[in-house]
């Protein structure tokens, strides 16, 4: 891993430098890749404020105390002691007018960072809290708060810290967090006054888990739901921050990145797999979204 003081550093550039909106887009800005970040919040005041951003990793941010105001997607809320919220991949967000006494954890990590573990991705992303019909943001008890500071307390020195193996214990670590925040997602209401889930939504997720594959259009599965696509774009990003269609995206492009690292596939044939009506037009999608080629991206987390 990058040196965690580099990874800080050029976050901060990225967030002070490069925001002309409507949102900074870091896997373009920044210069040292990394597939997992955490730091106290209290440590680094730098952050006190950030600027409307997104990136293909996920996050999570427990705050323990302070205020202040955030977004995910669409969805805005205010930031008090024991908030916890999260961030699916690919969507914008940001916070603001932090108070200087905020303490807790932000945490950014990748799917590559499984993959380079051998882990199964679903032991990560079969969680609620990744599903789009789940509102992101969550207040919690003292006693649900003390437990997950443990695990980002554990996260952080693992992180800033040269110990042998330190990324498979990461990696565990993070999906110990997953699974505890998805019990925790699953049994509280969520402070919106809204169901959990959608029932529109949940259809169209799982919809897209069994035929993304083969189906890449909105209309499919606007069909199916017996709705217009373009209100179910508009339903599914007040949900999760992006569209239907990215939504979609997103499904095909996790699962070609487990097929690159995790099969002997060549990409002809991943890319017939995944629907596509050419190679060239499955290397045109994964390097418009990773900026790098399927191949070089097999060689790199191989």
């Amino acid at each position: 891993m990058t040196n965690a003081t580099v990874i800080l550093n050029d976050l901060y550039e990225a967030f002070t430098q490069y925001f002309t909106g409507p949102f900074i887009d870091l896997d373009k800005k920044l210069r040292h890749k990394f597939s997992f970040l955490i730091y106290k919040l209290e440590n680094e005041k730098k952050f006190i404020s950030i600027s409307p951003h997104r990136a293909s990793h996920f996050c999570v941010q427990l705050v323990v105390k302070g205020t202040g105001e955030a977004r995910v997607g669409d969805t805005h809320f205010p930031i008090r002691e024991n908030t916890l919220w999260f961030v699916p991949s690919h969507v914008v967000q940001s916070t603001s007018h932090l108070s200087k006494t905020l303490t807790g954890f932000c945490l950014y990590f990748g799917l590559d960072l499984f993959l380079q573990q051998g882990f199964p991705r679903q032991y990560a992303l079969d969680r609620i809290i990744f599903k789009t019909s789940v509102a992101p943001y969550i207040y919690i008890t003292d006693h649900q708060q003390k437990k997950l500071a443990e695990v980002f307390e554990c996260l952080h020195k693992e992180f800033i810290g040269f110990r042998k193996e330190k990324n498979m214990l990461i990696a565990i670590k993070i999906i110990e967090l997953l699974i505890y925040m998805d019990r925790i997602f699953r049994h509280q209401k969520s402070v919106t006054g809204e169901r959990l889930r959608h029932t529109t939504v949940q259809k169209f997720n799982e919809l897209v888990e069994k035929n993304f594959a083969k189906k890449h259009a909105v209309a499919f599965y606007a069909d199916l739901l017996n709705v217009h696509p373009n209100y179910l774009n508009n339903l599914v990003k007040k949900f999760n921050g992006i569209t239907a269609k990215q939504t979609i995206q997103n499904s095909i492009l996790l699962e070609s990145k487990f097929l690159l690292h995790s099969t002997k596939l060549s990409v002809k044939e991943i890319a017939y797999e995944l629907g596509f009506g050419s190679p060239s037009a499955f290397h045109r999608f994964f390097s418009r979204s990773q900026h790098i080629s399927p191949m070089v991206f097999r060689q790199q987390v191989i």
